[in-house]
């Protein structure tokens, strides 16, 4: 039921797993994946469907987190902390309030770090289904309202899913300790690794998957940043290297990615906290 929070790619190298694409341009190589299948909806425990559909949410209630309050379109979003003291909600349950009228998502996971906002009468929700040491892999869903403003989840995006479609995107060139990024051909930046006690770099190097969180404005934007693996140890190193951006589209009818580009490069893009 509930997400390991363990480096996924540890697990992926043991076993020699790797989801990468096929190579993309002469002379680079596609990133790889850590994530191996789509993460799906998870099951809440009993008790949280419980807790959501008898308790009225109110300001000063510590089983619950107010994650937006937009008075302007009379709205809010509240997640379950935990049901009770000795009952964790283990991250998950959201209620939407729009208008005096609550809507419960019993099986969305918030996480640690939820995020929303309401842009033309959409609402966007931003959750973390992954968490842990290493690991910050997040979610974004769309809800639009009915007549009874009652809220429905119209898109999402599993990170499968965005981590893929990164891979046939994103490509690497290395040539000694330097790494050099590219996006749909375009290079986007040049790194040189400075870890010096993690032994040579492995064969499949490059991976994303265990970081990819998005922002919430006008667009939808995802972040993600490509961790390096290496001959000793099973886990992915951040250090030097960089966090990309790019633009994603999301409805009903799936989603589209565009303009990949360096955050702080021409963008106001910062990395979530």
């Amino acid at each position: 039921m509930k997400k390991t929070l363990v480096s996924l790619v540890a697990l992926l190298l043991a076993f020699g797993a790797v989801t990468g694409c096929d190579k993309i341009n002469k002379g680079t190589r596609p990133v790889n994946g850590t994530l191996e299948q789509k993460l799906g909806e998870d099951r809440a425990p009993h008790a949280v469907s419980v807790l959501l559909k008898e308790t009225e949410k109110t300001p000063g209630d510590e089983r619950f987190e107010s994650i937006l309050d937009d008075k302007d379109n009379k709205l809010s979003v509240w997640g379950l902390m935990k049901c009770s003291d000795s009952i964790s909600s283990e991250g998950y349950g959201i209620t939407v309030v729009k208008d005096g009228v609550e809507t419960d998502f019993t099986n969305i996971r918030h996480g640690n770090s939820p995020k929303a906002l309401c842009n033309n009468a959409k609402l966007w929700f931003v959750g973390t289904p992954m968490e842990g040491t290493g690991v910050h892999v997040e979610q974004p869903y769309l809800m639009l309202f009915d007549k009874e403003r009652h809220a429905h989840v119209v898109a999402t995006l599993d990170p499968y899913d965005m981590q893929q479609e990164l891979c046939k995107r994103v490509s690497y060139s290395i040539e000694g300790n330097d790494i050099t990024f590219y996006a749909d051909g375009k290079k986007l930046t040049t790194v040189t690794s400075t870890t010096e006690d993690m032994g040579e770099f492995y064969d499949d190097p490059v991976w994303i998957g265990e970081q990819i969180s998005y922002l919430l404005s006008k667009e939808l934007t995802v972040i993600f940043t490509p961790g390096l693996s290496f001959v000793t140890g099973k886990v992915l190193i951040y250090d030097d290297l960089p966090t990309f951006a790019a633009t994603v589209e999301l409805n009903n009818d799936g989603f589209k990615l565009s303009n990949i580009r360096l955050v702080g490069e021409n963008t106001p893009d910062k990395p979530a906290d």
